[in-house]
């Protein structure tokens, strides 16, 4: 048996499937929005899980029954989830064939993530975080003003009855953006601007890296971020084959951090210099396997099919 967890709306996990099926193997899709029964057992002796053959795509298990009446307990059954969610995930790695997570993904730091990327010699922007103005404003001066900010963790999203926001990924800040401030403000990120050739988007698997160059400079909309899609005029996406030094880094990453399997977004400058941006552990690459003929998900398929 397959089982893979992961969220209604996520078609690579569609695709995985349809490969499974097409070799008529067995197959469980396990959805966050849908509750499952949830039992391991421990003992001196063994360890049992019904789950033993994993691919964890996106989001995590859902075993709080969704028919209860324990509204009130809500937050105290949640933190009693994720306990049990993380001990069977770190068990099961030991035990079983388990790749991907959901640890990683729910403790995502990408501050964290730049000191790591620093460590195994990847570059990154310089990069500060701060709630002084003071501060912010030598920041900008030394990077000649061309800095940019985006969310610490998530982009922005609000939505009430009658009121709905969004934040941008990333923007560059001008001296009206800064002026407007007061001498503190909420913590912001902020980051040297580089001027780049194009954007890289990596997906790793085990022990495969799948690359792919984003030609978003040629956009203005998409100039600063490539998540700034522009549907009518999208980016031109090839394959792409990073230098093996480049990919020696970026497997010491995936060591250090002790995980199998994310995204990774790279800026290639106009000086030739690879700048890491940030790691994301349950990252898309359906666009990527579909723009480079990668098949990514046959590849994940049959890796599973091998565990059986």
């Amino acid at each position: 048996m397959i089982d893979i967890i992961s969220e209604e709306g996520d078609r690579t996990t569609n695709n995985i499937i349809e490969w499974i099926l097409s070799y008529n193997k067995i197959v469980q899709r396990l959805n966050y929005e849908e509750f499952k029964d949830f039992t391991i057992f421990l003992s001196n002796n063994k360890y049992e899980s019904k789950l033993k053959n994993v691919f964890h795509r996106r989001a995590k298990l859902n075993v709080i029954p969704g028919s209860n009446n324990f509204t009130k307990y809500f937050n105290f059954l949640k933190e009693e989830e994720d306990v049990c969610i993380k001990a069977f995930e770190k068990i099961n790695k030991e035990s079983f064939n388990y790749i991907g997570g959901y640890m990683e993904e729910q403790q995502h730091n990408k501050l964290f993530d730049l000191h790591i990327a620093k460590k195994v010699g990847l570059t990154i922007p310089n990069t500060l975080v701060t709630n002084r103005k003071e501060d912010l404003l030598n920041f900008y001066t030394t990077c000649n003003k061309r800095i940019i900010t985006k969310p610490i963790k998530n982009s922005l999203f609000i939505q009430e009855e009658q009121f709905l926001e969004f934040g941008k990924p990333t923007f560059i800040v001008s001296d009206e953006d800064i002026d407007i401030l007061d001498n503190n403000f909420n913590l912001g990120l902020f980051q040297e601007c580089i001027d780049k050739k194009f954007e890289i988007r990596v997906f790793i698997f085990k022990e495969k890296v799948y690359s792919m160059a984003i030609f978003s400079q040629n956009n203005e909309k998409t100039q600063m971020d490539y998540r700034n899609y522009d549907e009518e005029k999208p980016n031109r996406c090839v394959p792409y084959s990073l230098p093996k030094l480049m990919v020696n880094k970026i497997f010491n990453f995936m060591k250090y951090k002790d995980i199998d399997t994310g995204s990774i977004d790279i800026i290639f400058s106009k000086k030739n210099k690879y700048y890491f941006l940030e790691n994301n552990p349950q990252g898309q690459f359906d666009w990527l396997s579909k723009n480079c003929n990668y098949y990514i998900e046959k590849e994940i398929a049959e890796t599973l099919i091998s565990q059986i």
